[in-house]
């Protein structure tokens, strides 16, 4: 393994010295490292490990349904996308400044679709929305979650990765992002139906923002450089909180979305559910016509 001194600046996490894999190795070599100890390994594991856990204990048993509810399983396919892009991107990365760029726009991909998938999820669920939400909700969650977050994202990434503000800039439209998530939802809070506990929403939102502490912060390798240069850095805490907000996040779709009936096809031809799948279409259409365009545009480009 290599010190920080000895990778490209854009490879170097800060206060995490040591730990770092060789570049320009075999593709098969990275693979391969999964099995060893690295400073990424665990990033890897903690959110390639989750996956099989939601397969087995999520979506395989809605699928065993008479009718599987089609905007829970909406949801099990962001939280896929979101666990194969960040395990794929923290396994491939550190092969060149290159793949390090076209690994991440793959990550903040993966998090643009779990986030749209959380927005669909709960519109497609809820029985009580406002009209304006219920109208104007799908248009503003594409513009927030797309122009807001991925776009920005990816942009000062691929153009300014260097930029201090960047990682401010990120955390804030996540947080956005976040918020944004619960409008379909807001009401409940506010005008409370006997026996509806959303005690869950706010855990899944707590830990969201403990995740981002951890990661925005670099907390502890901050206080403690090159202590936790292999086990327990900010990352890694930040992988294993967004997981417990992804199974508060399950829980509580299981809990929200009625049981349906009939033919399970014809449920995809439902309004609500039609529209989800149109957008969820769309965004993943755009979202792979920007990572062509930014990993373009990143190959013109040379990264200490």
């Amino acid at each position: 393994m290599l010190d920080a001194t000895e990778v490209p600046v854009i490879l170097r996490r800060p206060h995490i010295h040591r730990g770092y894999r060789p570049l320009h190795q075999p593709t098969r070599y990275y693979y391969k490292s999964a099995f060893s100890a690295h400073n990424e390994c665990l990033n890897v594991w903690t959110h390639f490990a989750p996956l099989f856990f939601l397969l087995y204990y999520y979506t395989y048993p809605e699928l065993l349904l008479d009718s599987p509810r089609f905007p829970v399983l909406l949801l099990h396919f962001g939280h896929i996308v979101l666990y194969l892009g960040s395990s794929s991107a923290h396994l491939l990365h550190s092969r060149s400044p290159h793949d390090h760029i076209f690994w991440f726009i793959i990550d903040f991909a993966g998090i643009a679709i779990f986030g749209m998938s959380i927005g669909l999820q709960r519109y497609a669920c809820e029985s009580d929305l406002n009209p304006w939400i219920d109208w104007l909700y799908l248009p503003s969650l594409f513009m927030v979650s797309l122009l807001g977050q991925f776009f920005s994202s990816c942009a000062l990434f691929v153009h300014h990765p260097f930029w201090k503000g960047r990682a401010i800039a990120r955390m804030a439209s996540g947080l956005f992002v976040a918020i944004w998530l619960y409008l379909p939802i807001i009401h409940r809070y506010t005008d409370p139906i006997e026996s509806d506990d959303m005690s869950v929403h706010t855990r899944a939102f707590t830990w969201l923002i403990v995740s981002g502490i951890f990661m925005g912060g670099n907390f502890p390798e901050r206080f403690f450089p090159g202590i936790f240069d292999v086990v327990g850095y900010g990352h890694q805490l930040f992988h294993l909180c967004v997981n417990m907000m992804g199974w508060n996040l399950l829980y509580a779709a299981d809990r929200d979305c009625a049981a349906s009936s009939g033919n399970p096809w014809m449920q995809i031809f439902q309004w609500r559910n039609f529209l989800c799948l149109i957008t969820i279409i769309i965004s993943s259409i755009i979202v792979i016509q920007t990572i062509k365009i930014l990993t373009k545009k990143a190959q013109e480009k040379k990264y200490d």
